[in-house]
């Protein structure tokens, strides 16, 4: 009878047991299930907020792509803030289901760098792009002088004025003196007039060319490394000799310890510079600010000399001149250009990236001009260029078209 009670308590307590661990077993899977839909949740919260956060990069990146197209059509886009800070130029421009906002620091004129901020939002999340641009000189054999005066803007002349070679303006071209005498083709991206003698077409609405860009960088590494271009083995020299220079009595008392048998090569000066002293220039004068000549007389001959002195030949044309009739630039300027002298007697090429502005006598043998915009204020006084056809198919040197490349790239904090 004992045994029997016994056995009926020993099999009540097996029965709690298995209670007991049912119950346990159960937990442990609730748990399990608990922390399963909890981790399935948080991975379709994470998956909506990555989805988010890939989206509003992708706005940012449509924001960058739209800054970097308008800034191909117009590479002023963006400079209306004139402190050179960021100038905000889109503001929450949808792009699937998001927006972008751009900003841009251009300082293209000043430091030749165009900053691009863009940040885009997708319901509650942001991502944020910088891109830098660099405005470079990218050589191209196919970009030439091809005319004696080319104005990349407006292109205005009074007075008397001879010209034999081509005009071209990419924006209007306006001759106003009776005793002009133009001798070539006179055409303009705008309007072109004229009121004196013109021994050629003349059209109106022509096509926009491609402007003429000057690397002056590398002309002045050329300075600084005597006229031989960095990195070359054996030297390639594009002049005799160069210098660089920030002081104007060091400069002229350079210039003027040089004539046609001592070439001054490549002098590169850092500044705005106004010469009013008369001054020969055997080489070519590249000047990092605005440029003007006052009172004074400019002559200039080409350094068409190989590193030994000896005269280049056509046949032995030495690597610092091309084709043999030397580098032909007598002044570049990253500034303006303003000649208010008793005359100037140039062999070669007036290049500018700013205006072109001649009050007074003054004359160009086998040259050319460049200028962003250029005026001729003869007040009667004649002007005198002649282009050098040599020009045509002269591949120079740090000469081809203006391109904005990659300098940086990074994703920024958002604002």
């Amino acid at each position: 009878m004992k045994s029997v009670i016994s056995a009926k308590k020993y099999n009540k307590n097996q029965k709690g047991i298995a209670l007991v661990i049912a119950m346990l077993f159960l937990a442990v899977i609730a748990i399990f299930v608990t922390v399963f839909l909890y981790m399935a949740q948080n991975e379709t919260q994470l998956s909506v907020i990555e989805d988010k956060t890939e989206k509003a990069f992708y706005s940012a990146n449509a924001g960058i792509h739209e800054a970097t197209f308008k800034l191909s059509q117009n590479e002023n886009y963006g400079t209306t803030n004139p402190s050179g800070d960021f100038s905000t130029v889109l503001s929450n421009i949808p792009f699937d289901s998001g927006v972008y906002s751009v900003r841009v620091r251009n300082t293209i004129s000043s430091n030749k760098f165009i900053t691009i901020d863009s940040q885009g939002t997708h319901d509650d999340r942001s991502r944020r792009i910088e891109l830098v641009l660099k405005k470079t000189t990218v050589e191209d054999p196919d970009i030439h002088f091809k005319h004696a005066v080319f104005s990349d803007g407006d292109l205005t002349l009074h007075g008397g004025i001879t010209v034999t070679g081509d005009l071209y303006a990419n924006g209007d071209l306006n001759q106003n003196g009776a005793s002009a005498n133009l001798t070539g083709a006179v055409t303009a991206h705008g309007n072109a007039s004229t009121s004196g003698t013109v021994n050629g077409a003349i059209t109106s609405g022509a096509a926009k060319l491609p402007p003429i860009s000057f690397n002056f960088d590398l002309y002045e590494s050329v300075a600084a490394n005597g006229g031989v271009k960095p990195g070359t083995t054996p030297p390639e020299y594009l002049y005799s000799t160069g210098a660089i220079f920030d002081n104007y009595s060091s400069l002229m008392a350079y210039l003027n310890a040089h004539d046609a048998s001592n070439p001054a090569g490549l002098v590169y000066y850092n500044g705005d510079l106004n010469i009013s002293s008369d001054v020969y220039i055997n080489g070519t004068l590249v000047v990092n600010g605005n440029f003007s000549l006052s009172g004074a007389t400019l002559t200039h001959a080409r350094d068409d000399a190989d590193p030994d002195g000896n005269p280049a030949t056509n046949s032995n044309p030495g690597v610092d001149c091309p084709d043999g009739v030397g580098n032909p630039f007598t002044v570049a300027a990253t500034g303006n250009i303003t000649l208010s002298g008793k005359s100037e007697s140039t062999d070669g090429v007036l290049f500018t990236n700013g205006n072109f502005t001649l009050n007074g006598n003054s004359g160009i043998g086998n040259g050319s001009l460049f200028a962003k915009g250029a005026v001729f204020n003869g007040g009667g006084a004649a002007y005198n260029i002649a282009f050098d056809t040599t020009l045509m198919n002269l591949v120079i040197p740090g000469v081809g078209i203006d391109q904005l490349t990659t300098h940086s790239w990074k994703e920024l904090v958002t604002y």
